[in-house]
């Protein structure tokens, strides 16, 4: 059954009997003799392909409330009457109660999305939304930074034509970003030659030019052809 997870809902749950929360996916309540289960549960997806269902335990009804549960899951128990922005730039009056007094908040104070990104059980990491999680690491800047350095590597192994063409296009988007630092670690680019690679172009009938100087060329009209052929993809 679907529906709001409270501390009445979860009081009247009958044995062996589930809620699941219809505003937080995955978050759910689990009926047993003499207590009840709290737990996460989402679908884990390998390049767009189910893998399995995980699911995690969080606690005990005898052990903790809802709204400790929603806490420990990574949800923000008060996330659904709030924004996701800096409070302080709302135009309404934020106050917080602290004892039985209203005290005006003055620093900077953010309300975080109720959304969940990723959990960790153990010693195992899963990560529900993976641009999300990327996000929250700054692993989009961490590519950017290193990116001159992979492409630098690359043209030290194996020589690029119109190789300003291809920095910026790799610069430009994000996916090729994390091909670009995936070939500049794999353990056999220092074995790559031109003989190699016009064997896999030849076998593979690819649309990519190798010039009289030993480079192969890069055409703006094909930007994934040597990124592609670099990373094995064939």
């Amino acid at each position: 059954m679907t529906t709001a997870l409270t501390e009445t809902a979860v009081s009247k749950l009958e044995p062996g009997k589930t809620i699941c929360d219809h505003r937080f996916k995955g978050l759910m309540a689990i009926g047993r003799k003499s207590y009840t289960t709290y737990a996460y549960q989402t679908d884990l997806r390998r390049n767009g392909r189910f893998v399995r269902t995980v699911r995690v335990t969080l606690g005990r009804s005898t052990d903790m409330t809802i709204k400790e549960e929603k806490i420990r899951s990574g949800v923000d128990p008060n996330a659904e009457a709030t924004s996701a922005k800096e409070l302080l730039r709302s135009k309404n009056l934020i106050v917080r109660l602290l004892g039985e007094q209203l005290e005006r908040v003055e620093e900077p104070t953010f309300q975080f999305s109720p959304t969940i990104d990723a959990f960790s059980d153990d010693d195992e990491m899963f990560v529900v939304n993976r641009s999300n999680f990327e996000h929250i690491f700054r692993y989009e800047a961490l590519l950017r930074a290193s990116a001159n350095e992979s492409i630098d590597a690359i043209h030290d192994t194996v020589p690029i034509a119109n190789l300003n063409a291809f920095r910026a296009t790799c610069h430009g988007h994000l996916l090729k970003l994390k091909k670009l630092r995936n070939i500049s670690q794999k353990g056999y680019l220092g074995d790559l030659t031109l003989e190699i690679l016009q064997a896999t172009i030849t076998r593979y009938e690819l649309n990519i030019e190798i010039n009289d100087q030993g480079e192969l060329v890069f055409e703006t009209a094909d930007p994934w052809a040597i990124l592609k052929l670099l990373d094995d993809s064939y």
